[in-house]
């Protein structure tokens, strides 16, 4: 009989072992997280302040360069407008202007600005993904405190709805208890003082609770990876 000595991985919760780190990168549409995370981690910060600038550039160049577009479309109708006015009327065309092509031409350079910007766009994308890779387990400790912190919110939020929840569901109970006997009459009702949660909420309120492990779970997830990485197996 042959016996596998195959060692059994730890489960991983909320990664997936991978050998490779990717090169960062940042794309043009990414929501990005508070830059007041990045106060403390200059060279991150600056990355991230270069990329933002390069893509308000990109955008704003865009808009203008739309904005300008409509504006000459609607000179160009007015104008012509007009002089179909003037001509049967018997109006003086000649002190008559047309914006268009210059508003054509503010759209064009408009557009050339946001095409060098797409240009760098990549670039300071790249540089961000990078940066951040480097130095995100830096942002770790106030991150984490946060999280700490808004677990005992909820855990205390959790025995409280509880708590609550057990309170009013005596006094319901009661309520029936009492409500019975007036309407019906008959044996009198059972009292029980220990009523649970609802079926339906009880999971629920466990799955949050459960949820307040998932720091922990990260962390040995994380180790197992960097683990992993080392041994290969």
């Amino acid at each position: 009989m042959t016996i596998d000595q195959t060692p059994q991985r730890p489960h991983l919760t909320f990664l997936t072992r991978s050998k490779d780190k990717k090169p960062g990168t940042a794309s043009q549409a990414i929501t990005l997280i508070p830059r007041e995370l990045l106060e403390n981690t200059p060279e991150l910060a600056d990355a991230y302040d270069q990329f933002v600038n390069t893509r308000t550039a990109r955008n704003t160049a865009y808009r203008e360069a739309r904005q300008h577009r409509d504006a000459a479309d609607t000179s160009r109708r007015k104008y012509q407008a007009a002089v179909s006015e003037a001509v049967r009327n018997g109006g003086d065309t000649s002190k008559l202007t047309d914006k268009h092509d210059d508003l054509i031409a503010k759209a064009e350079a408009a557009e050339a600005v946001g095409r060098n910007a797409d240009g760098q766009l990549l670039r300071v994308g790249n540089e961000l993904g990078e940066a951040f890779a480097a130095h995100a387990h830096n942002l770790f400790p106030a991150i984490e405190a946060d999280i700490t912190n808004a677990a005992s919110h909820v855990a205390t939020a959790l025995d409280a709805l509880t708590q609550a929840w057990n309170e009013y569901a005596k006094a319901w109970h009661l309520r029936r208890i009492t409500g019975n006997a007036h309407i019906y009459g008959g044996p009198i009702t059972n009292y029980d003082p220990n009523i649970g949660l609802p079926n339906d909420v009880a999971p629920a309120l466990k799955v949050m609770s459960d949820r307040l492990n998932d720091l922990d779970t990260l962390k040995a997830d994380e180790a197992e990876i960097n683990r992993f990485r080392i041994n290969g197996n």
